[in-house]
């Protein structure tokens, strides 16, 4: 003998946007261990946060959210740290090229 199992909408409800939230929190993971790697972690928590939301409200919006956050990732620019470092990089670069050109001159 089987017995019949009900739930409230209001049940069905809650369960989803825990179903929802899950699968939001497992795609937000991807999005922060994508983000730590190329050094943007801070958007990253920020990709969990929102996959996460945005999985409670629809499953459908948690891969959406997903798949926003992972191509600001990968096409964001360098952070300004790394901007700072490249540009100290070139202009040093810069200044012995031409302090190269000036000792040829010379002899």
């Amino acid at each position: 003998m089987l017995m019949q199992i009900e739930i409230t909408r209001q049940e069905f409800i809650y369960y989803g946007a825990i179903a929802g939230a899950t699968l939001g929190f497992l795609l937000g993971l991807a999005i922060l261990i994508l983000a730590s790697r190329k050094g943007k972690t801070k958007l990253g928590v920020i990709g969990l946060i929102c996959s996460t939301l945005g999985g409670a409200i629809s499953g459908i919006l948690a891969i959406i959210v997903t798949g926003i956050f992972i191509w600001l990732i990968l096409k964001k620019p360098e952070t300004e740290t790394t901007n700072a470092a490249s540009t100290e990089t070139s202009d040093a670069f810069k200044s012995e090229v031409s302090d190269s050109g000036n000792s040829d001159s010379v002899h």
